[in-house]
Order: structure tokens, then C-alpha cells, then sequence
């Protein structure tokens, strides 16, 4: 499987988006780049496009050091997503997330990120996602189905 065709793709449908101002499309990118480069492997560049789309759905994690140990159950406030294509696009960098930071041997970061994919799964998260299918939004006249 040829991997930079794709990374290529999605940079030029990042760029297009943000010209736009598509920010659905965005933040798809980001996910699908995210996906891109764990699944091939590129844990360098995953580094960066894990904390990118983290970023843009406003996910925001303590650093957690060897020594400490932060409870997931301290009082945690997680982010939650009303907009169903946010909380698909949530729930998959978080997962993406941890596969990285425990494959690359950083669990410690993937903790938090753990509590809340549980925290959103428990919560209301599989009721928005419906049947499956979520509506990306790119403006008032045009909308597809992903």
C-alpha cells in the first residue's frame, strides 16, 4: 500500500478546507491523516498529527510523567461533543491516540485519553452516532454523508 499518495491527498483536502473555511473537513483531515501514518507506521509523524487533531476537537491532557500517576477518577471533566460528526471524529483520535502513545511506549499519556473514551462511551456518544452514517457539513448549500 502506497502511503504518501494519500498523505498527499488529504494535505491538499486540509488546504482546500481551510481555504474554504470547511472547518468539518478540517477536522476530517486531521483524523484521516492521524489514521494514515499509525497505520503505516510513521510513529514520528503520528506524534504530531495525534496532538494536531486533539487540538482542533479542543482536547486538552495533563502531561503525565512516570513518577505521578494522575486518577482518572480525580474529578475529571472531559470535553463533550454535542455535534455527532465531532463526536465520531472524538472517539476515533482518542483511540488513535492511545494506540499510539502505547505503541510508541508512552502509556502514561494514554491514561487520561482512555478515561474519557470511556467517559464518552458510557456517556451519550454511541445515541449520536445513530446508525453509523454522519453528516459532514462543508457549507449551508453542500453536505455529504460519511
Amino acid at each position: 500500500y502506497e502511503f504518501h499518495p494519500s498523505l498527499m491527498f488529504v494535505d491538499k483536502l486540509r488546504a482546500s478546507s481551510l481555504r474554504h473555511q470547511h472547518s468539518h473537513v478540517t477536522l476530517l483531515s486531521r483524523v484521516l491523516r492521524l489514521r494514515i501514518l499509525i497505520i503505516g507506521g510513521f510513529w514520528p509523524d503520528a506524534a504530531l498529527a495525534s496532538q494536531e487533531a486533539e487540538n482542533v476537537l479542543g482536547l486538552r491532557y495533563e502531561k503525565a510523567s512516570a513518577q505521578k500517576y494522575i486518577s482518572p477518577t480525580a474529578s475529571s471533566t472531559y470535553t463533550d461533543f454535542e455535534d455527532p460528526f465531532e463526536c465520531a471524529m472524538a472517539l476515533h483520535t482518542l483511540v488513535l491516540s492511545i494506540v499510539y502513545y502505547t505503541r510508541t511506549g508512552i502509556s502514561s499519556e494514554s491514561s487520561a485519553r482512555l478515561s474519557h473514551l470511556h467517559a464518552l462511551l458510557d456517556g451519550k456518544a454511541l445515541s449520536c452516532l445513530g446508525d453509523g452514517s454522519i453528516k459532514v457539513y462543508c457549507s449551508n448549500l453542500l453536505s455529504f454523508w460519511v
